[in-house]
């Protein structure tokens, strides 16, 4: 076990993101730094650690490569338990590379490998699952209390962490119950509470973080505000999100998706030692009927049931990112499949040899067996060391960051929103924030600003701002008219219920700003192509190109995107002041960040309809209607074919493309 552990440990170090990497994790170390609190359930035991390893000496690494160290050092101690669990199982001297095998496919495979390397609640929450797993098992076979009582632990720090961790109550609570003539005293069960509220105490540290009124806080200090974080209410408690929807069809596509997700991450032929392992738990004699239903239950319950549960809609790579971080604890007890496929594959060698009267090479085969599926893991390994290797100094997210804060003026506020484009610029601005207090640049979080607690706490960091501290109704518009003379107004959405006299919206760069009437329009358009020249991340759309391992972490996939609606936004500015040139540049970077967008050939299509190019505004309209068929797209084709081409030939292929894509626009409300 200590030789699994280290192990682990060195080469989970050496793969470790010096760099934020996106998603939560901005989040995430900004509240470490700041001593606060993170987006529900507020992580308390995984943010407190953060704080203790945020003071490691290693200068060597960023605050984001020091809070990474938790997943390296969680997932190094999960793998030392998931060692002494395939030994509970394993009852033959000769089974160490078989271990060894199902231990480093785990290992290697992509999503486990990936939170390793990253800051991220995950890791933490696989070790104290498969605590209570290990404990559940060794109480059951053994009768100790001891293990009954670590179990009440971790429940309770469980709690204190990640819910899902509930998702194994059932299959533990069965094989503990078969045991209550141990458990079933009064002492027992004091004692057992006792362990438990012990696991609650990293509780206390939202109380005393919230006390201290820390820049990072999604909650108030006070009962509601404490269970509002704890229990998620903001998102909807029980459910990953407000973005889950109740359709049945969905819910059992999911079912789906995660066989594909198991075929992905394992390759074929994992798949098929994962089924193998499963018949032969439920047909093997050499484990008990009780720990068949616990294991099983288990896969059951992390799995087929998770997912149709949780029912996360897969529509873009941020959907995706967001659940493959669900599959990590589902990977993890895979290798308990995998170990009994791998042993069930030796089994069926054996009958087949001995069926066919070749005994002598039986332990030949056998072995060469066991060889040949160490190719899984070494093929996982040639498959992801590229992808996770690209992120160790990559400065994608923290140059989003650094481009938010250089798009903006000195004196200016910053009212931003987004996981990507916020968690990023949180990192940036709490890990630098020298930097941006001596140029009074001001971070707001857009989507916080109603709740009352959160301006009293800006109020004490800005004192300087008009935040309406002591109302309890909080209005936008007002908070624009009493700050806009004073700051500098930029975010990245555009807010229409403000309207200040005499300021308008205007695309400017990677961001928007809320501009005077008459600032003149050269001089916007002479900003925004200045800070395109110099952004940081100014050469994404060739590193897209050259880079494509990096951009295979789903996270990073996203920031090329915000890029191209800035690119879009931009151009459309220009568009609207009648700066063709500039405009059809902007787009064709937008197109170069995310050739998957349809807009971006519409708009283009658009401009060269203006300028009488008819062939090429065509062939964009033509892209943007295979991507997506669009009325809006329809109306511009049908302009082009009234207004714009003149040959008969010309008018027939425009007619021809209405008539094809004319149905597909009409979705009938019932089908939608």
């Amino acid at each position: 076990m200590f030789f699994v552990i280290i192990s682990t440990f060195l080469f989970y170090f050496f793969s470790v993101a010096n760099t934020i990497y996106g998603g939560d994790s901005g989040d995430l170390v900004a509240a470490m730094l700041t001593r606060g609190v993170p987006h529900p359930s507020g992580y308390p035991l995984y943010t407190f650690l953060g704080v203790l390893f945020l003071k490691l000496p290693l200068n060597f690494l960023t605050p984001a490569g020091r809070a990474a160290l938790i997943s390296v050092a969680a997932y190094s101690l999960s793998f030392g338990l998931l060692y002494k669990i395939l030994r509970l199982f394993s009852g033959k001297k000769n089974s160490a590379i078989v271990i060894f095998t199902a231990l480093v496919t785990v290992i290697l495979n992509k999503v486990v490998w990936l939170y390793a390397a990253v800051p991220e609640v995950f890791p933490l929450n696989v070790l104290i699952i498969l605590t209570l797993f290990y404990t559940t098992l060794r109480f059951y076979d053994t009768k100790k209390l001891k293990y009954l009582f670590i179990f009440s632990l971790f429940v309770g720090l469980g709690i204190t962490h990640h819910h899902t961790f509930f998702f194994l109550t059932p299959s533990s609570i069965y094989l503990i119950f078969k045991r209550r003539a141990v458990w079933a005293r009064k002492t027992v069960l004091l004692k057992g509470l006792f362990w438990f509220a012990v696991g609650l105490l990293p509780l206390l540290y939202i109380f005393w973080s919230l006390s201290h009124h820390p820049e990072i806080a999604w909650a108030q200090l006070s009962p509601n505000g404490f269970l509002d974080l704890l229990f998620r209410r903001g998102y909807g408690t029980f459910v990953p999100g407000s973005f889950i929807t109740n359709f049945s069809t969905l819910r059992f596509i999911q079912l789906v998706n995660l066989f594909f997700f198991v075929w992905a991450d394992f390759s074929f032929a994992g798949l098929i030692v994962i089924f193998i392992g499963l018949l032969f738990i439920v047909k093997t004699r050499a484990i008990v009927r009780e720990k068949k239903i616990f294991l099983l239950l288990t896969f059951f319950l992390f799995g087929p049931f998770f997912f149709f549960y949780a029912n996360f809609p897969l529509v873009n790579d941020f959907n995706f990112a967001t659940v493959e971080r669900f599959m990590i604890i589902f990977y993890f007890f895979m290798a308990l499949p995998f170990y009994f496929g791998l042993l069930g594959a030796q089994a069926i060698i054996r009958f087949l040899l001995v069926q066919l009267r070749i005994r002598m090479l039986q332990n030949y085969v056998v072995n060469a067996t066991l060889v040949l599926f160490l190719l899984v893991p070494f093929t996982l390994f040639l498959k992801n060391h590229n992808s996770i290797g690209a992120l160790k100094n990559s400065r994608r997210s923290e140059n989003l960051g650094a481009d938010v804060f250089s798009n903006a003026v000195p004196h200016s506020i910053l009212l931003l929103d987004g996981d990507t484009v916020l968690f990023n610029s949180q990192y940036v601005y709490y890990a630098n924030r020298s930097v941006f207090s001596d140029e009074d640049k001001l971070l707001i979080h857009a989507n916080k600003l109603p709740n009352r607690y959160y301006r009293q706490i800006l109020h004490q960091y800005y004192p300087a701002l008009r935040l309406q501290e002591n109302s309890e109704r909080f209005l936008l518009t007002r908070f624009y008219e009493e700050n806009v003379n004073r700051y500098s107004f930029f975010s990245n959405s555009v807010y229409p219920e403000v309207q200040t006299p005499g300021y308008t919206w205007r695309p400017y760069g990677l961001l928007f700003r809320y501009t005077k009437d008459d600032t003149p329009t050269p001089q916007i358009a002479s900003d925004i192509t200045d800070f395109w020249i110099q952004a940081k991340n100014r050469g994404l759309a060739t590193d897209l190109t050259i880079n494509r391992a990096v951009y295979n972490n789903l996270f990073l996939a996203e920031i090329p995107k915000v890029y191209a609606v800035a690119r879009q936004n931009d151009a459309f500015f220009f568009m609207q002041n009648n700066d063709t040139g500039r405009a059809l540049e902007n787009l064709a970077e937008a197109i170069k960040l995310n050739p998957s967008d349809p807009d971006n050939y519409y708009l283009s299509a658009k401009i060269n309809l203006q300028t009488g190019k008819c062939e090429d505004a065509f062939k964009l309209i033509q892209q943007a209607l295979t991507k997506q068929a669009d009325r809006l797209y329809l109306d511009t084709l049908q302009t082009l074919k009234n207004s714009c081409f003149t040959k008969p030939a010309d008018t027939a292929r425009v007619e021809q493309l209405l008539k094809k894509y004319e149905t597909a626009a009409k979705v009938n409300l019932k089908d939608f």
